[in-house]
């Protein structure tokens, strides 16, 4: 474990025997993501600016998350367009404007302006996923994706930390010392803009092949014939492969919005330590979990990682749930928090590399339908950013944290049971073992036909 820890800062990727330009590519993509990941960190304690300096009600917090959603159902129509054209100005582009929504929350102290504006940068920092999906597989080969995408989450995870941790003892300080939190705010939240400029710099520097103007063609591209509708309709796969995505997504965000209300609510938590629960501590377990988790998913089929992932993440919500039952001044339920947040952060790495990055490389033919499948899940994930808050700020506005917290367990374990019936079903099909060999089996069907011709 702590080797792989280690090999994680290896930036040379010793013993994986990759080319000089995929190593090239792989540093420049690595110094977008450490740079994202400050603006990350500071971003994260956004909704605890919102509930402390401005007096935030507990249901605004799921707005965000709510409008972010827009982004997503953009990105379905962006992932048709992108098909065959270069990926890097659908990064590029949109991440500059996440950069000004970012810099126009200084201009505002109501919580929900404030959440608002947190939500339309959100969109179009999603919309630049589908790109970035198409251009992982592109750059880097299958047999080692996950695991170069988990080296990269396990340093980003350090980054993340520091600068959650660092931007909350900057508030906590200011805030403890009667000073001006609200200027203390707008100066983290420029530091974070400038981040965002630096690592677009960096991104466009990656060195994609055929300048991204579309992935190498193992199976003919039908082209415009191809639409959103077509393609779910003649992949009966990926229909349960969203599906389980679904179920998870749901459950996942029908309660993230309101853990920091249990903390900062029933545990009494201020800026540093809610900080500490919410974002250090799992992020520290993400580091050391995620690069030999990564490498593991190189070798398993996808449900197979998903089942252990899911089963992970949903253990954060009934242990939440079960804390918010008892005295929050008592050793138990900070014991349980302590419990959930570790096995939380257990999942956070492989979640991130499998729904953003490559689980979609096991569904999608090579070519052009990576971003076009991606764009399909992105927006799914968008219906669930605008339902699933939704509902859980009725849950909580006219129940409790509890309604919310069981009805989220409940939602991801049955998503576990999904995962784990998909991966005994596909498991007797050799060509579905990894990411590797579904590949290679369309490179196999494509000589098969250029020998027969």
């Amino acid at each position: 474990m702590i080797g792989s820890v280690t090999r994680a800062f290896d930036f040379r990727l010793k013993g994986l025997g990759l080319s000089r330009e995929v190593v090239g590519r792989y540093r420049w993509q690595m110094g977008w993501a450490v740079a994202m990941a400050v603006t990350d960190g500071i971003m994260a304690n956004a909704p605890v600016m919102a509930l402390k300096s401005m007096a935030a009600e507990p249901w605004k917090l799921g707005v965000n998350l709510a409008l972010s959603s827009v982004g997503m159902f953009a990105s379905l129509w962006i992932g048709w367009l992108m098909a065959r054209r270069r990926k890097k100005p659908f990064v590029v582009v949109p991440g500059l404007i996440y950069a000004v929504c970012v810099g126009m929350m200084t201009l505002t102290d109501q919580s929900l302006v404030f959440l608002s504006l947190l939500g339309v940068a959100m969109v179009f920092e999603l919309m630049t996923r589908p790109a970035v999906t198409a251009i992982v597989r592109e750059c880097y080969p299958a047999e080692v994706r996950s695991t170069l995408m988990g080296r990269i989450r396990a340093v980003t995870s350090v980054v993340f930390v520091g600068s959650v941790f660092g931007s909350a003892w900057v508030l906590d300080v200011v805030t403890k010392n009667g000073g001006d939190v609200l200027g203390a705010i707008d100066v983290l939240l420029w530091v974070g803009v400038g981040m965002v400029v630096l690592s677009l710099l960096m991104f466009w520097k990656i060195g994609v092949p055929r300048d991204g103007r579309g992935e190498r063609e193992v199976v003919r591209d039908e082209g415009e014939g191809v639409t959103p509708w077509r393609t779910i309709g003649r992949d009966k796969r990926l229909h349960r492969y969203l599906l389980g995505c679904m179920m998870f997504g749901f459950g996942g965000l029908l309660y993230v919005s309101w853990v920091p209300k249990v903390l900062t609510g029933h545990l009494g938590m201020g800026y540093l330590m809610a900080a500490m629960f919410l974002h250090v501590l799992p992020a520290c377990v993400q580091c050391v979990v995620v690069a030999p988790m990564g490498a593991w998913l190189d070798k398993v089929n996808v449900w197979k990682g998903w089942s252990c992932i899911r089963l992970l993440w949903g253990m954060d919500a009934v242990l939440l749930g079960v804390a918010i039952l008892l005295p929050g001044d008592g050793g138990v339920a900070l014991g349980l928090v302590v419990m959930a947040r570790m096995l939380r952060g257990s999942a956070m790495g492989g979640s991130y590399v499998l729904w953003w990055q490559t689980g979609i490389h096991q569904f999608a033919s090579p070519g052009a339908d990576t971003s076009r499948y991606m764009s399909l899940q992105t927006a799914m994930n968008g219906v669930l950013r605008l339902v699933a808050p939704l509902v859980g700020m009725l849950m909580v506005a006219h129940g409790s944290l509890r309604w919310a917290l069981a009805g989220g367990a409940g939602v991801i374990m049955l998503s576990v049971v999904h995962a784990m019936y998909e991966a005994r079903r596909e498991g007797i099909r050799p060509e579905l073992a990894n990411t590797a060999s579904y590949e290679k089996s369309f490179e196999e069907k494509a000589e098969a036909v250029r020998t027969a011709g």
